[in-house]
């Protein structure tokens, strides 16, 4: 009996030695001799199945890799056992700490994943689920493919917990899924396709099976954290509901209306019954007023005195009419000197050419979180843009073309922008000496472009050649890389052995480079399928008088520039400043022509034209010439003034609209001297007998200004106070647009000194000019005068109205036809109904006006507008400013601001990506990545982080 219980324990042992390693073998291990890390591993033998045990005391660096990545496999605290060598466990290590860039902003998605690839690596039961297919290197071993049986229930958990999680402007799992395409099967055959570049060393056959053998264990929901240290996923990477993502598709356009028929703002409404009110007194006093006698009209309400307020008003113009033909050279003098003082003040005058300083208030909000922006983080980038288009011979996919030619023309211009040098004084700089690199000088320029995955060196381009060659691409070597790095632009190393990495350092978003595809495909392909690249150059903010030297030479290359085989487009920082002062020379021409022809056009309307005597000089007795130009001149003097008057305060227009308030300001000056030589004529004043005294000439010009005058004056102050009110009358109406209200103001205080300058200079001109014209003397040559018979022959036709200016023609055939009863029903008719369409219309008005509209068609500036909004996917930075005193060491401050795992949901970060990722409503227009640099400060603090800080200053690399 003995006998058998002893053979029964003996077999029982033999059986224990025999299967233990069943249960517990390796199949992969560290190559012999091997000291790279990232080298493939090796297939076990019957010295190296057996899995290895490690301890904290031993080994303690290779204990907190464990415990970093894969704690799960961590048996006891001190104590784990493993397939994998210190050499594995470093290699699989430094490739997760790669993907924490892009699926550290959900930690329950990188723990899934980490756990997938400790178990692949260290699982001390890798042959229950694993089993080398192909080897190479004879009897080295090394393992090419494997077959790694994967229970379905995890492989449906880790993708579930990634597949929202967001990287850059993408999802996180384009990066990581073939052709950049998210599915659950791309993602898993992505991972198990061999591809160096991206740090896979070897073929992996995932098979998903319910097979208990298979590998299987717990995986973490992305709404769950992965262990008490970390915290769970955001709502962003981790939306439990579809309407957790801001749901817009509801919500009403904001920013397009410009007129709504409700009124929203009460105070505004008070605010225009107070004018309407206040109008309506004045207009009363005015009608109303009377003078105190017995006799006045029963109509009159309120007493002003000995005299109605017009009564009044015209006795003081009648009073200054006689100080003008008394004393017109003091009146003359005094608006001079006036005038010297005035344009003084444009000695202190300079130009606004920065397009910034046009649109943008120096006090407003805008510039206030610029400033704040600038002494917090230093000057923004400058952007140059180049847009090259195919020509439409060229296949639809440039990948699969044959001919080099445009990108050997794109190498071409990249090297003259590099190479363009500007002289500066006795020195010289170049793109080098100016650009941004954002990777220090020891890296090139951030130049977004093509060429740039070529590390933009037309040799490398060219000499390309396959490294790997069971890489199954069909084009040409140079696109097979182009082509990879469209699809994984963070890969370090393609197939081809180089590196998708610009010469600046970092990756380079394929949106940033291609464009106008045909918007019925998507995804990542859609770039293989773009007709347009574009070139994006960040010049450094710092040197700002360096940057527009080199700008204006780029401009100048640019213009002259020729491409063979397409056709481009292009702008700088500086260009809207730069095309704004070409536009300006332009206007001051066309300015200038438009002031002659009106002053060719009063003159020839104004003047009576006839021949009394047989001397030409006869023919200019009843000219204007020498008043209609003294008008103009004066005028022009005028915004002069309001220019050196506004200088002298520190207040500066923009030249396009000093252009402008010329040609205003001088029709406005122009239609006073057409009123008061009008209403001269009108009355037959122009014409004098011989023996016409002094005491008529003044009674004929003292009762033309009597008219004219409160006419101009009203006038006058009704346009001033229009224009003032648009330029902005605090604390009523605020302006924030400086173009609009640098112009109003000039415009309205140029009115009210052409005012002052009209009754000093234009009125003394004028009594001159009609005393001339009455004594029949030419304005030409006042030494020739009409005899006496011609004097009185002339008086007797004016009287029986057979001598007339070419304006009458209004009064005898254009007014008659206005009065005419059925005119009148139709004109009413067209203006109601073109009043009402204007107020339905203007409901439909858009703020602002398209940027292509600010320059002419054959400007270089509106056809790249007309290409970026064909286009350009990619719009401008938004930055968004935080200002006061805040404490950003506290973790509940953070949690406010930041979008990473565990911070608020409703947090400000948060909010801004919900919106940037909206596409469910079309009136936002957020889009792309959101970059917050707490984020930034919370994953380099992660201890998974890549960074390794040696001390405050230096990092170990």
């Amino acid at each position: 009996m003995r006998g058998w219980m002893r053979l029964v324990t003996v077999l029982s042992c033999l059986l224990l030695v025999y299967f233990a390693p069943c249960h517990s073998k390796c199949v992969m291990t560290e190559c012999d001799g091997e000291t790279d890390s990232s080298h493939p591993p090796c297939k076990t033998n019957a010295s190296s199945f057996q899995p290895i045990t490690v301890t904290r005391s031993k080994n303690p660096n290779y204990i907190a890799r464990l415990e970093k990545y894969c704690s799960h496999l961590l048996q006891e605290e001190n104590k784990a056992q493993v397939c994998c060598t210190q050499l594995q466990l470093e290699g699989m290590t430094k490739r997760l700490s790669y993907a924490t860039g892009i699926l550290g902003s959900c930690p329950s998605c990188f723990d899934n994943f980490a756990k997938l690839w400790c178990q692949f690596t260290c699982s001390p039961d890798q042959s229950r689920f694993m089993k080398v297919l192909e080897t190479s290197g004879g009897a080295k071993g090394v393992v090419e493919k494997i077959e790694f049986k994967v229970n379905r229930d995890f492989a449906e958990g880790l993708y579930t917990s990634c597949k929202n999680t967001w990287a850059s402007q993408n999802l996180a799992l384009s990066f990581l899924s073939l052709g950049s395409k998210v599915s659950y099967e791309n993602f898993y055959g992505f991972m198990g396709r061999k591809d160096p570049s991206v740090n896979i060393p070897m073929h992996t056959n995932f098979e998903f099976t319910r097979d208990k053998k298979a590998m299987n264990i717990p995986t973490t929901p992305c709404h769950k954290p992965a262990n008490p240290q970390t915290p769970a996923c955001g709502i962003i990477d981790c939306p439990l509901e579809s309407y957790q993502l801001l749901d817009l598709s509801g919500m009403e356009t904001r920013g397009v209306r410009v007129f709504e028929h409700q009124i929203k703002y009460f105070e505004w409404f008070l605010r225009l019954c107070g004018c309407f009110t206040l109008t309506m007194i004045l207009i009363f006093a005015l009608k109303y007023s009377c003078h105190r006698s017995p006799t006045a009209s029963e109509n009159c309400y309120v007493d002003f005195g000995p005299g109605s307020l017009e009564v009044q008003f015209e006795h003081l113009c009648v009073q200054y009419a006689q100080v003008v033909i008394h004393q017109p050279l003091k009146c003359v003098f005094l608006g001079l000197f006036v005038a010297s003082l005035c344009c003084l003040g444009n000695v202190w005058f300079h130009s606004l050419t920065h397009s910034i300083d046009q649109v943008s208030a120096a006090d407003g909000e805008t510039r206030r979180h610029q400033k704040t922006f600038i002494e917090t983080f230093g000057p923004t980038h400058r952007i140059e843009q180049v847009f090259m288009t195919f020509s439409p011979s060229m296949p639809e996919n440039f990948l699969n073309q044959d001919d080099t030619n445009f990108f050997d023309e794109m190498f071409q211009l990249i090297n003259r922008i590099q190479n363009l040098t500007v002289f500066q004084g006795v020195s010289k700089f170049t793109l080098d000496d100016i650009c941004y690199r954002p990777l220090g000088k020891t890296k090139g320029c951030a130049i977004m472009s093509p060429t740039n995955y070529f590390q933009n060196n037309w040799n490398t381009f060219v000499n390309v050649e396959d490294n790997e060659e069971d890489f199954d691409y069909n084009e040409h070597n140079p696109f097979t890389h182009l082509k990879h790095c469209i699809f994984h632009p963070f890969t370090v190393k393609t197939p081809t052995g180089l590196s998708c990495f610009g010469e600046f350092g970092g990756p380079i978003d394929p949106a940033l480079v291609f464009a106008g595809w045909n918007k019925n495909w998507h995804g990542t392909e859609k770039y293989t399928k773009s007709r347009t690249f574009m070139i994006t150059i960040l010049l450094s903010g710092k040197n700002e008088e360096k940057a527009v030297s080199w700008e204006a030479e780029f401009i100048k290359m640019m213009v002259a520039y020729e491409m063979k085989n397409a056709s481009f487009t292009f702008m700088t920082e500086s260009s809207v400043a730069h095309e704004l002062q070409a536009a300006v020379e332009t206007d001051k021409l066309v300015s200038v022509l438009a002031c002659a022809s009106v002053l060719l056009w009063i003159n020839a309307m104004i003047g009576i034209y006839h021949w009394p005597e047989s001397s030409l000089l006869s023919a200019f007795i009843h000219q204007k010439l020498l008043i209609s130009t003294s008008s103009v001149f004066i005028s022009v003097i005028s915004v002069w003034c309001s220019i050196g008057i506004y200088s002298f305060g520190g207040q500066h227009a923009t030249d396009n609209a000093i252009v402008v308030l010329f040609f205003v300001i001088t029709l406005i000056g122009i239609s006073r001297i057409f009123l008061t030589i009008r209403t001269f004529q009108s009355n037959g004043h122009c014409y004098g007998h011989p023996d016409i005294t002094d005491r008529e000439m003044n009674s004929r010009i003292t009762d033309t200004m009597r008219r004219c005058i409160p006419i101009v004056l009203t006038n006058s102050l009704i346009c001033s106070t229009c224009f003032f009110l648009a330029g902005g009358v605090l604390p009523y109406i605020s302006v924030s647009m400086p173009a609009v209200e640098v112009f109003s103001r000039h415009a309205g205080l140029a009115i009210l000194i052409d005012t002052a300058f009209y009754l000093l200079v234009v009125l003394p001109l004028f009594q001159y000019d009609a005393r001339r014209e009455m004594n029949g003397r030419c304005e030409i040559w006042p030494w020739y005068q009409l005899s006496a018979d011609t004097r009185i022959r002339l008086s007797e036709d004016a009287v029986g109205g057979t001598l007339r200016s070419p304006v009458d023609w209004f009064k005898i055939a254009i007014a008659p036809l206005i009065l005419n009863k059925l005119c009148r029903i139709v004109i009413l008719i067209f203006f109601s109904i073109t009043f009402v369409s204007s107020i339905y219309w203007s409901r439909k008005l858009e703020f602002g006006f398209d940027q292509t509209m600010a320059f002419s068609k054959t400007s270089y500036l509106t056809k790249h507008f007309q290409n970026m909004n064909k286009n350009l996917n990619v719009g401008p930075p938004v930055w968004f400013v935080i200002e006061g005193d805040i404490n950003w060491f506290d973790p509940k401050i953070q949690k406010k601001f930041c979008t990473v795992a565990g911070c608020d949901e409703n947090s400000m970060g948060n909010t801004i990506r919900s919106l940037a990722y909206a596409e469910n409503y079309s009136g936002n227009f957020l889009r792309g990545d959101v970059n917050i640099w707490i984020d930034s400060f919370l994953q380099f603090m992660h201890p998974r982080g890549t960074c390794c800080k040696t001390n405050g200053q230096e990092f170990c690399k």
